[in-house]
């Protein structure tokens, strides 16, 4: 097959293997993992879980993956929360929605009804690379009708939504599915992870738990489609709007007139009324910090050219005939321009470095403090490690209001580290543990994020690559400040 389509299996094998996955047989890898997260979903039998989970690689490739996970048991333990799953992945492209759901079916069925993989529930291997696989049938379908993406993200974002039907029974299920699988390829790009299904049980399970937004499938659909009409607004060819259709336009961009104006704010979601007064949700971009750089950029590079220009009029004329009273006067005139030049090129200067300072006082640079950041690094001394704490540099641990008085120990402790993931930034591990602790840590340090975080990587230092959590060298974060009155 062609590298841009592949099938896989991912599953929970007990203790040492944990949750493992594979590719079989293909050039194309998934990367990101597709382990779930017992503490916001947990199968029982007879329980289907489909999901669709995007990726974007550094050279810009975009991958999406469906995947469906059923109820498994472990073969040397009892724990709950254990699955087995397939998966198809795609590269910049996709299938249709109802053969995809039909390869998915029938790759899953060849896995768990081999009594070698699966007996009555329980795994019969103790690593992924012991299951027995058969290629599907509806694989060969798939790759014969696969369809390049007339455009890809420009991101993919981190949310996660699972999504349930309200009157799901035999007869209309297929097209349930069929019908998230379009509706998860066509959703924002905030939306990084889907999960779809038709279990009460396990729908309000998550929903009770409060770790990931739920969702309805036909209410979906009406709070997505907007973002769809955004998603094609962000191809980089020119566009305009007719009758709320973007269509190619080999001109500028047009858009049709509103009756309010598009506010770049941070990238909020705002309401503006195109013609024939429909109402779409437009989530913005982010607004650029670059805008004044370029500007002062501008300035000195005018400045430059003045430069250049002055340079090259006085240049030595060793050409002049100095006899030639008529030459003589031409270069009194061109001495007398230079004068005047010289003056108002310094007149420019001044007023230039003063535009430049009247900004860098008034308004803040966001990337000052990355800047002193990456200068203290580079002014480090070679020999010493770059993760040990600075003696010379303040206790953020001691800033934070009230000061914690203990730390999270226990099980909210080994709740957050299960969560936690390779890569994760401070801030998101931040974020995690003010979910998860209500008390402990929202109430005192809801405000305080920052300092929270920059703590975090102060009292786990070797756990940390500048931000960056690094799963690797520390499996887990020990030291996570709170305040238990």
């Amino acid at each position: 097959m062609e590298n841009n389509f592949a099938i896989g299996a991912c599953g929970t094998f007990g203790s040492p293997n944990g949750f493992q996955q594979i590719t079989y047989h293909y050039e194309l890898k998934f990367a990101p993992t597709l382990d779930l997260n017992s503490n916001i979903m947990r199968l029982a039998p007879n329980v289907e879980l489909f999901g669709v989970k995007k990726h974007l690689l550094s050279n810009g490739d975009y991958l999406i993956c469906f995947v469906l996970y059923t109820y498994v048991e472990e073969l040397q333990s009892s724990r709950e929360g254990a699955f087995i799953g397939s998966f198809i992945v795609f590269k910049n492209s996709v299938a249709d929605s109802n053969r995809i759901y039909a390869c998915l079916q029938e790759f899953h069925n060849l896995i768990t009804k081999n009594p070698q993989n699966i007996l009555g529930n329980r795994l019969q291997v103790t690593h992924i690379e012991d299951i027995k696989i058969a290629e599907p049938d509806e694989a060969k379908n798939i790759e014969r009708n696969i369809k390049t993406l007339d455009s890809i993200p420009s991101y993919i974002g981190k949310q996660q939504i699972l999504l349930t039907s309200q009157n799901a029974n035999k007869e209309t299920y297929g097209s349930d599915i069929s019908d998230f699988f379009t509706k998860a390829i066509n959703a924002s790009e905030d939306i990084g992870t889907l999960y779809f299904t038709v279990n009460q049980e396990l729908f309000f399970y998550a929903k009770k738990n409060n770790l990931i937004e739920v969702n309805y499938l036909s209410k979906f659909y009406s709070s997505s489609r907007s973002r769809n009409y955004l998603v094609q607004q962000r191809e980089t060819k020119p566009f305009e709007l007719h009758n709320n259709n973007p269509t190619r336009n080999n001109g500028t961009e047009q858009i049709a007139e509103s009756n309010s104006f598009l506010t770049n704010n941070g990238g909020n979601i705002f309401n503006v009324t195109i013609q024939g007064n429909k109402n779409l949700t437009v989530r913005l971009w982010e607004p650029s910090w670059c805008i004044g750089e370029i500007n002062i950029l501008t300035l000195i590079q005018e400045h430059n050219e003045l430069v250049r220009t002055y340079l090259e009029l006085i240049k030595p004329q060793s050409d002049i005939n100095f006899n030639s009273s008529k030459v003589k006067k031409n270069l009194y005139n061109t001495i007398e321009n230079n004068y005047m030049l010289l003056i108002i090129l310094l007149l420019t200067l001044a007023i230039t470095f003063f535009s430049i300072g009247l900004y860098e006082f008034s308004v803040p640079n966001p990337n000052k403090a990355d800047s002193e950041r990456l200068t203290t690094k580079i002014n480090k001394t070679p020999d010493k490690d770059e993760h040990e704490p600075n003696e010379d540099e303040p206790n953020l641990h001691n800033q934070l209001n009230p000061l914690p008085n203990s730390k999270l120990t226990g099980t909210d402790l080994q709740t957050l580290n299960r969560q936690i993931i390779n890569k994760m930034t401070s801030r998101e591990i931040t974020d995690l543990a003010i979910k998860l602790n209500p008390n402990d840590i929202a109430k005192p340090y809801q405000s305080q994020k920052d300092i929270l975080a920059q703590s975090l990587i102060q009292q786990n230092h070797n756990c940390f690559d500048g931000e960056v959590f690094n799963k690797e060298k520390c499996p887990q974060i020990e030291n996570v400040p709170v305040y238990k009155k």
